[in-house]
């Protein structure tokens, strides 16, 4: 028998081809977009950017600046695109025939296949975070008006004489981190319900190769996938978001139903797709 972490190796090495493409062409993207940003607002006499009414950067610093800003801009699209991407990628693993021969259960499969994607989209973000604080370094580091800003800029938050406010603040940043983490493996468990839902529906249904009746199927489990997300959204929006970052514990608080209640759903979700899989999805015929 395959073992489970032999079959996730090898998922997890396919899927970072699509995190490290995605990385490259997000990091192009931004070091293209800060030259034709860039190229206008250089002091010619100087080689400096002025990025305030009293800071401004030698050249280095600049570019490192404008690179890291719009690279992280960025990631509100190139992250979105890697799950849509590895989510279609996980279903054609799930329905492939060549897969599904390797001598493990279906069910196990699925959740190898289903975790490689989300390891391998967190690896996505640890390069990025990396590369975000890289650069904030190396800028913190060259520039003396940067580091007078970013200096008073804590003084008046009290984060320089409260150390404990500072901790207070990297843990309300952490646990949104692992709110979006879990949100994420959230999206994967309910894309593979739909489409699991969906095939074992049409396979039992008579002229199931119909394609209006296909049409119809899909329609109407997408229609209940979309009031459980909605069901869900509304849950998160009531968790009170006006306690985020420094109101003592009170933000932390607030998420535990948050966490619980998402868990719960990628639990039930994940337990229905395994059983879907095992006893109800069959391969899809190589063509």
């Amino acid at each position: 028998m395959t073992s489970f972490w032999t079959l996730f190796k090898q998922l997890f090495k396919q899927k970072n081809k699509s995190a490290n493409l995605v990385f490259l062409i997000q990091l192009a993207a931004a070091i293209v977009t800060m030259i034709m940003a860039f190229i206008g607002t250089i002091n010619t006499s100087s080689f400096k950017f002025q990025i305030g009414p009293d800071i401004s950067l030698n050249l280095f610093s600049g570019v490192i600046v404008g690179i890291i800003a719009t690279f992280l801009g960025y990631s509100f699209l190139a992250n979105p695109a890697y799950i849509i991407i590895t989510s279609w990628k996980n279903e054609k693993v799930n329905r492939s025939q060549t897969w599904r021969l390797v001598p493990m259960n279906d069910g196990l499969i699925y959740v190898c296949n289903t975790l490689s994607s989300f390891a391998s989209f967190v690896y996505l973000i640890v390069l990025q975070a990396i590369m975000a604080v890289l650069a904030a370094i190396i800028t913190y580091a060259s520039s003396d008006q940067v580091r007078s800003a970013v200096a008073m800029v804590l003084n008046k938050m009290g984060m320089i004489s409260s150390q404990p406010l500072i901790w207070e603040f990297l843990g309300d940043s952490l646990l949104m981190v692992l709110l979006a983490s879990l949100l994420g493996l959230f999206w994967y468990v309910i894309v593979s319900f739909l489409h699991f839902t969906s095939c074992a529906i049409i396979d039992f249904l008579p002229n199931g190769s119909n394609k209006f009746l296909v049409f119809v199927v899909r329609l109407i489990v997408l229609i209940a996938v979309v009031y459980i997300l909605t069901v869900l959204g509304n849950l998160l929006g009531n968790i009170g978001l006006d306690s985020i970052f420094g109101n003592n514990n009170d933000f932390a608080v607030s998420m535990i139903p948050a966490f619980i209640d998402i868990i719960i759903l990628d639990l039930i979700f994940g337990i229905v797709n395994f059983l879907l899989i095992n006893k109800f999805v069959e391969a899809k015929q190589s063509r």
